[in-house]
């Protein structure tokens, strides 16, 4: 045999827990608790019949042992549950006690045969029967297709831009139709189909060709878009209503949308075409709200038709909606599941009647509340029908104008049927016991209700505390006192997350500007009357320095004068010498003079070059050269004034060329100073081999005071380049501080405060508080002992009279004078790398040398008996030439002769070497001795 246990939602739950109670009762667990449940029977029933010597207490003991288990727990039959929300789907439990089975069946189908009779008679369709779609399907369906928006971003976008470049130049410039007629559109594509798009303005398309499409040619794109997105959205509210069975039920929720519709508007489209209309709605308002303030106050609806809602009716009625149905059907299968409880406490005597009379009551109660729900159902689906109709036909049908008039009465009847859905509870107890008690038990429930709310309005107006759009989370209070203040301004502050630190300070980081942050430390000192501040002003700094690097510039400037006048002077004094020099032979370019010589003709010809280059004079070209050659930076020759004493100048001319060279002027000049450098870094290389020599020939000397000269004058070039960068630098800055003054000022509150803690702890509170005037004084007294003090000499930059001394005293470090120094890691790598520069250094020389003299000696014996040999041979000759000379004829005692000698040394030279040292001048080669 099978039975049948309807029930409106949760069939494959029910199902599940059926089978978990039919598998509970033929477990070992259910026997023992059998056993239990007859061991105390047996022994109340004997405990009775003892007290009493009444038989009938063993009677009925016997029965219960006999009937109980027999009919109720050991028959089982096969239930199959029916769910009325899925006629599709079939549930079967088999093994299902009696116990269970019988209540279930036979009231779960009263219940339902109840509300099917009411439902047949109240209502029509499927669509608007409780125990086929729940509490007011419809109304729910009106809901969700209302709230069907546009899922696409790229289409909200290309709607977005053809509804401000469209829809909004056809109402405001070429006035095709009016605002009020688009609002009060019934269907919003049937009234755009009707109405030429511009074929001048357009959209342009997000793809990679940023394709440009008129708002003709761009409407048919975004209507079949709109379409496809409407199916989508009617798949989507399919899935919501009936989750992994949608696609079953998809058919049903296009129909019962359609008659929705139909029912409360009063129009006739398919699903897909009322939830595209209401897409188009959604998106249109969402473009009139980013338009604008001016434009977004055409969205009108949302003024003129907003009605106020009761908070407490609407919180109440969308719990009760969701949650009143699920409660009947929990309760309903909670007590099926509690057979087993039942079974045992019916093996008891005492308690068989008393329990299996409430069991059964309990379901026929339950079975009360489907009927009760349909009845509502069909009131407020009526109700709603009427009023709904009623705000829609005059806009024939839903348009931007009445949506949200329509869209608040569906919700208030919403809440208002969830509302009343928790009168049901209280109604189905009551119903058998009259009208009366139903109307009070409702009376009472709805008075407590509305008193609660109403004693709190009360009291707050009675008391003035009124709160209006209050929200608080987290507060902590604690030991909080407030009195007598009165603040009434606004203060807005947003993004912004302050923490304080342990020093009184406070960081404030803003969210906004990612996470910069705002340090403030004016909370962590002391705030006194009188202020104590310790500046320092640059522009004093900035002046002494200026004074101080003229004077090194000037000082520098006549340095390099001096040597560079030097210079002129020991060219101009060996001039001759060298014409002389150039001539002496062969053997003399093969020596150290011989490549002196080579390196002044190399200079001599690059000072030649620059004078046929630009016209100048010799000494010109000459002041020129050397000036490069020491490092000066020569932007025009007017640098050179100042050398006037050297016997070089310029006139306007010669700058005035200078200035305006052509490219070969320049690759001449640039090549000629080349030159000049070449030779003489070569005669500086010949000078510095002659330091360690005591006896020079002339030209030996002019190299080595040239090579001293030279590096003197670059040394005095370079510190002239260095003093006018600092002077030009500290002459801008003056001149920028001039109007604009740079102050740094720090506050010495904190340290004069600890300053008074350590030397006055007692007259802290009355210094740091001061406010009459002999305060003041003591304040001033003190802060100036305070200004004297190392501490705060030290902490504002100011070097005290033990500043250098500890400065000392930390430098020191002690070292063992039992072990032997040794050079740290720093140390003995510098000494390396020095000596490896001194060695590249001297073969360099070496190398120089060798090329030199053609070999690794300084004395090569073949070119000096090659010389001897020459100088013999040419003496010869000349002595042959050489006629004898006549015999004077004068006598010894002649007058002459005796005035010549007296005026005439004829004392013999004895050596024909010339001694030379760095005072001796630069004397005149004397004669050689030719005998």
């Amino acid at each position: 045999m099978t039975l049948e246990y309807y029930t409106y939602t949760q069939g494959a739950a029910i199902q599940k827990a059926l089978n978990a109670i039919a598998t509970f009762f033929v477990s070992q667990s259910f026997a023992s608790m059998m056993s239990i449940s007859l061991m105390i029977g047996a022994a109340m029933t004997y405990a009775y019949f003892v007290a009493t010597r009444n038989p009938k207490h063993i009677y009925i003991w016997a029965i219960v042992f006999a009937l109980v288990p027999s009919m109720l727990i050991k028959q089982t039959v096969t239930m199959q549950v029916i769910d009325k929300t899925e006629p599709t789907a079939g549930y079967s439990v088999a093994n299902v006690p009696y116990l269970i089975a019988l209540p279930t069946w036979f009231f779960s189908t009263m219940m339902v045969g109840t509300a099917d009779a009411i439902e047949s008679i109240f209502t029509t369709t499927d669509d608007e029967r409780y125990g086929r779609t729940g509490m007011m399907f419809g109304s729910e369906l009106y809901q969700l297709s209302r709230q069907s928006d546009l899922k696409d971003v790229a289409l909200r976008r290309l709607w977005n831009d053809f509804f401000q470049n469209c829809i909004i130049g056809d109402i405001q410039i070429n006035k095709k139709y009016t605002w009020n007629a688009l609002m009060n559109a019934p269907d919003t594509f049937a009234f755009l189909d009707i109405k030429n798009m511009s074929p001048l303005r357009g959209v342009i398309l997000n793809d990679l060709n940023q394709t440009f499409k008129t708002c003709e040619e761009v409407y048919p794109d975004i209507k079949a878009k709109f379409t496809t997105s409407a199916a989508i959205e009617l798949d989507l509210i399919a899935t919501y209503l009936h989750g992994d069975k949608a696609s079953t039920y998809k058919a049903h929720v296009k129909n019962a949308m359609s008659n929705s519709y139909q029912k409360f508007i009063g129009i006739s489209n398919n699903a897909v075409d009322v939830l595209k209309h209401n897409m188009a709605m959604n998106a249109m308002r969402y473009s009139i709200n980013t338009l604008d303030p001016s434009a977004s106050a055409m969205n009108y609806a949302y003024t003129s038709n907003k009605m106020q809602q009761t908070s407490m009716w609407a919180t109440l009625g969308m719990q009760a909606r969701e949650f009143i149905p699920m409660l009947h059907t929990m309760l309903f299968t909670l007590f099926s599941c509690l057979g087993f409880m039942v079974a045992a406490a019916a093996l008891i005597p005492a308690l068989t009647k008393m329990v299996l009379t409430n069991y059964i009551k309990t379901f026929a109660y339950l079975a009360t509340w489907p009927a009760l729900f349909a009845i509502l159902n069909a009131i407020m689906t009526w109700t709603l029908e009427s009023h709904s109709s009623a705000t829609a036909n005059p806009m024939r049908g839903l348009s931007l104008s009445n949506s949200n008039a329509i869209d608040e009465l569906h919700m208030r009847y919403g809440y208002m049927a969830g509302f009343l859905m928790m009168t049901i509870p209280v109604l189905a107890g009551k119903i058998l016991q009259g009208g009366v008690a139903a109307a009070q038990a409702m009376n009472y429930q709805l008075a407590g209700m509305i008193n609660s709310t109403n004693a709190r309005v009360s009291a707050a107006s009675s008391t003035g505390n009124m709160d209006f759009g209050n929200l608080q989370m987290q507060n902590h209070s604690l030991n909080n006192t407030s009195a007598n203040k009165f603040d009434d301004n606004m203060l807005l502050r947003t993004g912004m997350n302050t923490a304080q630190q342990r020093d009184g300070s406070s960081i404030t980081s803003l969210q906004n500007e990612d996470g910069r942050r705002l340090y403030n430390a004016q909370e962590a000192e002391s705030k006194p009357l009188w202020q104590a501040q310790a500046s320092n002003m640059l522009q004093n700094s900035v002046n002494d320095q200026y004074s101080d690097a003229k004077t090194a510039q000037t000082q520098n400037m006549n340095s390099f004068n001096d040597s560079f006048s030097k210079g002129f002077q020991q060219s101009d004094r060996w001039n001759d010498n060298w014409s002389k020099n150039r001539s002496y032979g062969d053997g003399q370019t093969m020596s150290t003079e011989g490549q002196i010589s080579q390196s002044h003709s190399k200079m001599d010809s690059a000072i030649q070059s620059v004078s046929e280059t630009m016209g100048w004079t010799h000494d010109q070209a000459q002041a020129y050269v050397a000036a490069k050659n020491a490092g000066v930076e020569v932007g025009t020759p007017k640098f050179f004034g100042t050398s006037a004493k050297a016997g070089a100048s310029w006139s306007e001319e010669d700058r005035e060329s200078f200035s305006h060279m052509n490219a070969e002027q320049k690759q001449a000049l640039a090549q000629a100073t080349s030159q000049y450098s070449e030779g003489a870094t070569e005669m500086q290389r010949a000078g510095r081999t002659l330091d360690a020599k005591e006896n020079r020939s002339e030209a030996e000397q002019y190299a080595h005071d040239f090579a001293i000269n030279a590096q003197r004058t670059q040394q005095t070039a370079a510190a002239v380049n260095e003093s006018n960068a600092q002077v030009d630098s500290l002459s801008h800055m003056q001149s920028r501080l001039k109007n604009d003054t740079v102050n740094f000022s720090a506050s010495a509150i904190t340290g004069f405060q600890q300053y008074l803690e350590e030397n006055s702890p007692k007259e802290v509170a009355r210094l740091m508080n001061a406010s009459q005037p002999e305060d003041m004084q003591d304040v001033r007294r003190a802060f100036e002992d305070y200004t004297r003090t190392d501490g705060f000499q030290e902490q504002y930059g100011v070097n005290t009279s033990k500043a250098s001394l500890n400065e000392l005293k930390s430098l020191y470090q002690p070292k063992d004078l039992g072990q032997t120094p040794t050079l740290q890691p720093e140390q003995a790598t510098l000494i390396n790398t020095g000596a490896e520069q001194s060695l590249a250094k001297t073969q360099e020389v070496a190398a120089d040398m060798f090329k030199v003299n053609e070999s690794g000696e300084l004395f090569v014996d073949s070119t000096y008996h090659n010389v001897k040999g020459n100088a013999l041979l040419y003496a010869g000759h000349l002595q042959n030439e050489v006629q004898r000379a006549p015999t004077p004829t004068v006598e010894g005692d002649h007058e002459v002769k005796n005035k010549v000698e007296a005026e005439v040394d004829t004392t013999p030279i004895k050596s024909t070497e010339v001694a030379s040292y760095p005072s001796a001048g630069y004397p005149l080669m004397p004669p050689k001795d030719n005998g």
